[in-house]
């Protein structure tokens, strides 16, 4: 055999084979395979003729030179049919971890393994026929199209609840208006409909997610502010932040009643009439529930006493 190891066209992901599916290089899981490349006759494990190497990826096409074992005499007389012209296929074994459906704009859809994992490659006769190509799912059981057809059915049905009711409608008919706000035209197929109603729910899902995380923020900074400013103990951080959240216009106008740096005792004695120091829990939360929550978040240890002096209280 000459010194130029032959090519082979593993895989053109921008052709539908004989089964009706495509392969996307971009999903393509080669970690098995670099540790151990073996070039196969016919996908026959007990037939290694060699081995692949500069496996790489060139346009659509997925490409590896043969490196035949000519000590082999096997190997050396298929090396020799592909010299001359004999031999011209190559086949692939694989993993299928993921298939779906994709629409070609006409009207057409076909199946597209997204999440692939390769495990040999083979010199064949005929790389169409229906032994050629070798598929298996993750628990290495061969596959058939069906099975990948089915794989794909699971896929389509763990769109969201929206999609799935677009999905199952025969017709969809939309205002210009409702085509411009999905960023889609008169053209637009019901697959492409169905894609953008699902990519608005996401970002309704991550525009939520995002308002979530600036209250969270907004309320933490309230919280803080409060206690820097000795309106609140550290104690009762926690107690105002989760006010906040909920209903921070309302938690801001508390905070800003609060008096800053002063026991509430002592506020109390020069707003309130009268002495409140033999006042229990029960009296607290009947004549001054407004006073009862300030002292939970100034004073939180004198807060919790009374609480449970008056548990206990209940008890006897």
């Amino acid at each position: 055999m000459s010194g130029s190891k032959p090519s082979f066209v593993l895989n053109d992901e921008s052709r539908t084979n004989s089964y009706g599916f495509r392969i996307a290089n971009a999903g393509l899981n080669r970690n098995r395979f670099d540790a151990n490349p073996v070039l196969l006759f016919d996908h026959r494990t007990n037939s290694v003729i060699g081995r692949w190497e500069n496996l790489r990826i060139e346009g659509s096409k997925l490409i590896a030179d043969a490196d035949f074992d000519m000590n082999d005499p096997e190997a050396a007389k298929i090396a020799a049919k592909v010299e001359n012209g004999y031999l011209k296929g190559c086949s692939i074994g694989m993993i299928i971890n993921d298939v779906h459906y994709v629409n070609d704009g006409n009207g057409n859809r076909y199946l597209v393994v997204s999440d692939w994992e390769l495990l040999e490659a083979s010199i064949v006769a005929i790389p169409s026929n229906a032994a050629a190509i070798k598929l298996y799912n993750k628990e290495m059981k061969e596959m058939k199209v069906e099975d990948m057809m089915q794989l794909a059915a699971q896929h389509q049905n763990s769109f969201s609840d929206n999609t799935k009711k677009c999905m199952m409608k025969k017709q969809i008919t939309l205002t210009a208006t409702m085509l411009a706000l999905l960023l889609l035209d008169e053209t637009a197929t019901e697959q492409e409909i169905c894609n953008a109603i699902e990519r608005l729910n996401k970002e309704r899902n991550d525009a939520l997610n995002e308002l979530s995380v600036l209250k969270e923020q907004r309320a933490e900074a309230l919280a803080a502010e409060a206690v820097k400013h000795g309106k609140i103990t550290e104690l009762g951080k926690a107690t105002l932040k989760e006010m906040a959240v909920k209903d921070y216009e309302a938690a801001k106008k508390f905070v800003a009643q609060l008096s800053s740096r002063q026991p509430l005792s002592a506020s109390i004695a020069r707003t309130q009439a009268g002495n409140r120091e033999d006042w229990d829990f029960g009296k607290w939360r009947k004549e001054d529930p407004e006073g009862l929550e300030k002292m939970r978040l100034q004073e939180p240890e004198r807060y919790e006493q009374l609480r449970t002096d008056y548990a206990a209280k209940l008890k006897k």
